[in-house]
């Protein structure tokens, strides 16, 4: 405690007054010290025995020791004195005096009704703690350019850039469509199915044209004897299913490899390669080119 008074009294200026008796100054404040009768304006002195800033000046000023001026009642000496006699011990509560009285027994503790408080309770005159000041105090609209809202609440019109924003991104459908019809309006052409019938002019009834005399019918002529024909050829029907057919075979002679030579082919696959059969008729086809012309046909 008296080296913190001895560092705070570095702010303190000291004039002396009379003898024993100094005016202080300390910032916009003044006070009186009375070495004599060891006693301060402030009382901060006279209440703890301990000499405040203001006094440890003041006793620098008249040149003299701070510890010097210090209370009796912090030494060593009065300590001693203090735990000097005897203390005796106490018996057990076994052995202590029994009385006609109640014994007193210690307050039953009982939870309060509600959330237990954690937080200190502050002093009327004790300043709250500073706010977190690290984000912005005020917010400005960046549609209207105003202070205290975002453009999400802005009264006014939003710009078409903060409207795709709000939207995500996205055209509002409503403006799209309201203006895609206003600009190129159409017209629905009615399908037979929804079309009135009442609606169409009635016809009008033609008269039947005049009748002529027939001409007397005709003889039969005799069928003239034709060469037998062959019978159309008819059109494949889309389920029917080809017949199947033998894949034509393949020769099963390998193809020979030089020596020295790989055996790995000129597109780079490994295995031998199966040349197709060479005769003196027409080429064979393919089983799938077979369904194709069956298919269509040919």
């Amino acid at each position: 405690m008296l080296e913190e008074a001895k560092y705070n009294s570095r702010w303190c200026q000291s004039l002396m007054a009379g003898p024993n008796i100094y005016q202080v100054s300390s910032g916009d404040n003044t006070y009186s010290v009375n070495l004599l009768h060891r006693t301060c304006g402030c009382r901060k002195w006279d209440m703890t025995a301990m000499p405040c800033n203001h006094a440890v000046s003041a006793i620098v000023k008249a040149k003299l020791q701070p510890e010097d001026f210090v209370d009796d009642l912090f030494k060593k000496e009065t300590y001693q004195k203090a735990y000097g006699h005897i203390i005796f011990p106490v018996p057990g509560p076994n052995l202590w005096p029994r009385t006609r009285t109640q014994d007193i027994e210690p307050p039953v503790f009982r939870d309060k009704v509600g959330k237990q408080q954690t937080k200190r309770r502050k002093n009327q005159f004790e300043k709250p703690a500073p706010r977190d000041t690290s984000r912005m105090a005020s917010i400005t609209c960046s549609n209207c350019k105003l202070v205290g809202h975002k453009y999400t609440v802005c009264s006014k019109p939003l710009k078409p850039a903060l409207a795709m924003r709000q939207n995500h991104h996205q055209p509002n459908r409503s403006h799209a469509s309201a203006s895609s019809t206003a600009a190129a309006p159409t017209r629905k052409r009615p399908s037979p199915c929804t079309a009135d019938v009442g609606t169409a002019p009635p016809r009008k009834k033609v008269a039947p044209a005049a009748t002529t005399p027939s001409a007397p019918p005709r003889k039969k002529a005799a069928p003239v004897a034709s060469a037998p024909t062959a019978p159309p050829r008819r059109s494949p029907r889309k389920n029917a299913t080809p017949a199947p057919t033998d894949p034509p075979r393949r020769s099963p002679r390998k193809k020979t490899t030089p020596a020295g030579a790989s055996s790995t082919s000129a597109i780079g696959h490994r295995g031998t390669f199966h040349a197709p059969r060479q005769t003196g008729r027409k080429r064979t086809v393919s089983y799938k080119m077979k369904e194709y012309l069956y298919a269509s046909g040919n």
